[in-house]
């Protein structure tokens, strides 16, 4: 927009998304007549456009994010029409920037909780803004150009996408050893395939263990994290798809998959792994369509107090530090392979939960050189003393502790369900 043209910012609230594909596919919209008000969203839209550019900013009700901007191309219309037992003055808008057509999901609210707008002498968040509130150019700038990196952003996925389709005959899984040439990785794919082709078809496919954390060594299991998103159809018969599915230890390679439905939900509640699916290093990534990147979009919308929670449960529950109690109990301890495997796995969950509780995204592959994977390769290795272990886990829990409890930590307490579920259901309807 040219510097020397006066801009007035809007914000619109809409009913559902339905709503807004329709004004993304006609170019129309609508402000009501409130009957019991003085000021009308119509007199001010009027005033605005026959002084300035008007710019409209659209959010959807209960969605947690915005989904995009567009111009006042015409003033108001002088004679509302009935609609819903209300009135409503309709205009032409030109879309700048829209998500809902395209990528569905738009900018999270987490991104603009901290953009304050002014409310008589108090001020609240831009996210509680009211429908037809006006905001200013600052403001208003901000949210544009946010609304613009986001798409910028959700268009580059798109594009991974699309590359990533080019390999989806025979992904290849993983590098294998020379002394382990004897599956090869379309044989990998072909038996990974062939317990999903009669279920539905596959979302994403990643390392289940080591591999996903850039820790693996020569002798790591191969193991898979597949989701897949069963036939809608067969999904609401009496007989819908398993939520999952898990091969027989005899066979290579592991695998676990995850039907939407049950993926969502681990989503939801946290589950360390599923939840570190969303924040995976590309080169961890084997396979993957465009649904995914949806997901990946929404990653921030699930990290959250509980998230922190289920990992310090998982790393200090009945298989972490519980169970080493147990066997410092014992008279004969287990053998030190077991013992450091243990150590190795709380210590992980903690150095990701940390991560969190610091307000970070979470770093599921752990760079070369990095001090946190130096520390937890020294553990593969029974480098480290027990002892030493020990206190660092001590000493990361503490830090954790401290985080969750001081002020300046910003995490809500529990996920965005709303985005995640809206996603789902939009996927749904697409697999019909």
């Amino acid at each position: 927009m040219a510097e020397n043209i006066q801009v007035s910012y809007f914000i619109a609230k809409c009913d559902n998304f339905e709503s807004l594909i329709k004004c993304q596919e006609s170019k129309i919209w609508a402000c009501p007549r409130h009957e019991k008000s003085e000021k009308q969203p119509r007199d001010i839209l009027l005033t605005a456009f026959n002084t300035s550019q008007v710019i409209i900013m659209f959010s959807v009700n209960a969605s947690k994010g915005w989904q995009g901007y567009a111009r006042l191309m015409t003033p108001p219309a002088e004679t509302a029409v009935k609609k819903n037992n209300s009135m409503w003055y309709t205009f032409e808008v030109e879309w700048v920037v829209t998500f809902t057509s395209r990528f569905r999901n738009g900018l999270s609210f987490s991104m603009t909780e901290d953009i304050m707008i002014h409310e008589k002498e108090n001020l609240k968040s831009l996210n509680k803004a009211r429908n037809w509130e006006t905001v200013n150019d600052a403001i208003g700038k901000n949210l544009c150009n946010l609304l613009d990196a986001q798409y910028k952003l959700s268009k580059e996925n798109e594009q991974k996408v699309e590359a990533r389709k080019m390999g989806y005959e025979n992904p290849i899984f993983f590098k294998l050893s020379e002394t382990d040439s004897t599956i090869s990785s379309s044989a990998l794919w072909e038996r990974l395939t062939t317990h999903v082709k009669d279920y539905g078809r596959i979302m994403l496919a990643c390392p289940f263990g080591s591999h996903r954390y850039n820790l693996h060594g020569e002798n790591s299991d191969l193991d898979m994290f597949v989701v897949y998103i069963g036939d809608t159809e067969k999904c609401l018969s009496f007989h819908p798809p398993p939520l999952t599915i898990k091969n027989r230890t005899s066979e290579q390679p592991d695998f676990t998959l995850y039907e939407l439905y049950r993926y969502c939900e681990l989503l939801v509640t946290g589950d360390p792994r599923v939840v570190e699916s969303l924040f995976l290093h590309n080169n961890s990534i084997h396979y993957a369509i465009d649904e995914y990147y949806q997901f990946v979009e929404l990653r921030k919308n699930v990290l959250s107090r509980d998230v922190v929670r289920k990992y310090l449960s998982d790393a200090c529950g009945n298989h972490g530090l519980k169970k080493l109690l147990q066997w410092e109990k014992q008279d004969n301890p287990p053998n030190k392979d077991k013992l450091y495997k243990v150590l190795y796995i709380v210590m992980r969950l903690l150095f990701h939960a940390r991560q969190i509780a610091l307000g970070e995204e979470i770093r599921v592959f752990f760079e070369e050189k990095s001090e946190e994977r130096e520390f937890l390769l020294s553990i593969r290795r029974h480098e480290c003393t027990y002892q030493v272990v020990k206190d660092r886990i001590e000493l990361v829990r503490g830090e954790i502790d401290v985080l969750l409890k001081s002020d300046n930590c910003e995490l809500k307490n529990s996920a965005y369900v709303n985005p995640i579920e809206q996603l789902m259901l939009s996927i749904r309807r697409k697999i019909c």
